[in-house]
């Protein structure tokens, strides 16, 4: 698959449509911001209790941050949840099935539908399968999560479909997908490390991710534009 089309067809949807997909990507950048905010915290706190280096001072930490901790999971799934949500808005476009209208709504319209709880289940067993498989090596976690990585999508083609089928024959069915293709979608994703360092030295700078704003549509419309031929 030709990356240079993939990457070129998205850049020229994402600035063509910009002020749609700025609107589009906005409940998700604020909540990648907040997580990032109560990570800094908690890695803040976690780094002082350690080089106090006392029993104390870590059970402190425990006790008191374990509340924050726990947020900041629920969060980052919650910002998993939104960006699944505006990846199917995304298939739904450069598919031609809707317009490019309402962005707002589209935004967190996946928690207004049936979808949102096959979509959580789906999150969740990529999560779990790929944790596990990290507790063996590093590695193969990795491998694995390009294999899980169209499951979602693949769900959520088969609910609007009418073809039901349950989130682990989703993954079933994103493993044979990714057969053969696990090192192009490496590939591909590599392609963008120069924007994501970019990005993270100027949101080391501001508190929302400006550059974001850019980065995370040109990415998933990328995503979405190889998903959409692969699965032709």
């Amino acid at each position: 698959m030709n990356f240079a089309d993939l990457k070129r067809d998205a850049n020229q949807e994402l600035l063509k449509n910009f002020g749609f997909y700025f609107i589009l990507y906005l409940p998700f950048l604020i909540l990648q911001s907040l997580s990032g905010l109560v990570a800094n915290h908690i890695s803040g706190q976690a780094s002082n209790a350690l080089l106090a280096g006392t029993t104390d001072a870590i059970t402190n930490f425990t006790g008191h941050y374990n509340g924050e901790i726990n947020f900041y999971y629920l969060i980052s799934f919650i910002t998993a949840i939104v960006g699944a949500g505006i990846s199917f808005q995304i298939l739904s476009l450069i598919r031609n099935q809707t317009e490019h209208t309402g962005a707002f709504g589209k935004s967190t319209a996946i928690f207004s539908t049936k979808l949102i709880f096959g979509v959580i289940a789906t999150i969740l067993l990529e999560y779990i399968f790929i944790f596990l498989w990290l507790l063996l090596f590093i590695v193969p976690g990795v491998v694995k999560s390009f294999s899980y990585s169209q499951a979602v999508y693949i769900y959520r083609d088969a609910y609007v479909s009418g073809n039901r089928i349950t989130p682990l024959q989703a993954i079933t069915l994103s493993r044979r997908l990714m057969d053969g293709h696990k090192g192009e979608l490496f590939l591909l994703s590599l392609s963008f490390i120069g924007w994501w360092i970019l990005l993270s030295i100027v949101t080391s700078f501001t508190i929302l991710p400006v550059l974001g704003i850019f980065v995370y549509p040109y990415y998933q419309i990328t995503m979405m534009n190889y998903y959409n031929r692969l699965s032709a």
